[in-house]
């Protein structure tokens, strides 16, 4: 498969950058930081608006 054809067989990839997420991973500073669920929302938003 080649070109469009395997543009529409492949799923979306996305990448972000949503600054700090609350997770343990950020647990270390005390900078605000965004809910999970938040960023993912904000995320299939974008997508779905076809937006960068």
């Amino acid at each position: 498969m080649r070109g469009r054809a395997a543009r529409a067989a492949c799923p979306i990839r996305a990448w972000c950058h949503c600054g700090f997420v609350d997770t343990d991973l950020a647990a270390w500073t005390d900078v605000p930081k965004i809910a999970p669920q938040d960023a993912e929302e904000r995320t299939m938003q974008a997508l779905l608006a076809g937006r960068p």
